[in-house]
């Protein structure tokens, strides 16, 4: 489960960050771990 959770964070998270950014959702130079507690 723990591994799982690791798996999740830096593959699929760091994709959807990209993509928030790709579609003007977020700033590009957002640091990704001030939205930690947003996901």
């Amino acid at each position: 489960m723990i591994k799982h959770g690791f798996r999740f964070y830096f593959i699929v998270k760091p994709i959807f960050l990209k993509e928030l950014e790709y579609f003007g959702i977020i700033p590009p130079n957002q640091n990704p771990l001030t939205l930690k507690s947003a996901f």
